[in-house]
């Protein structure tokens, strides 16, 4: 993972810090929302199996925020995943979409990994970092030969 999750940081905060973005979001049917201050410098893929899974997709979008840049509205429900490494992290995710808001530690929930898929801002929060990349799909690396389907809006 980043630095910055390894850390438990989510970059410089403060008056006057660059680098930092205001962001909000909600789940799909918008029972819950947040809104966070983060430093998009951290915006990271996840390419492990657990993201895949957990995503329905070939990998998951997301950046730490400390608690005291985060506020929630809503209660979202709460899933306990075990790691490999034994380590258990708790997964929020909406009871009624079941849109992923965040993962935090089980015990000390001072960083948030809000996931980015349900941020109004996600086109602006260009990944700086991948990780886990041996459970890649190979094809998830590249797509950009493969071909595009026509807008059917337009």
């Amino acid at each position: 993972m980043s630095k910055a999750i390894v850390e438990g940081s989510d970059g410089p905060a403060g008056k006057g810090s660059k680098g930092r973005m205001k962001i909000d979001g909600a789940c799909h049917c918008g029972r819950i929302s947040y809104e966070a201050d983060i430093n998009p410098d951290y915006v990271t893929i996840c390419h492990c199996t657990d993201c895949q899974a957990f995503s329905g997709a070939p990998y998951r979008f997301t950046v730490p925020v400390k608690a005291e840049n985060f506020k929630l509205h809503g209660q979202p429900k709460i899933y306990i995943k075990t790691a490999d490494s034994g380590n258990k992290r708790a997964l929020a995710f909406c009871a009624d979409c079941g849109s992923a808001i965040y993962s935090t530690s089980l015990d000390d929930r001072v960083v948030f990994s809000l996931r980015l898929g349900t941020a109004k801002q996600r086109a602006q929060l260009v990944p700086k970092y991948q990780g886990w990349c041996r459970s890649a799909l190979p094809w998830a690396m590249d797509i950009s030969d493969i071909p595009r389907a026509p807008d059917p809006t337009q």
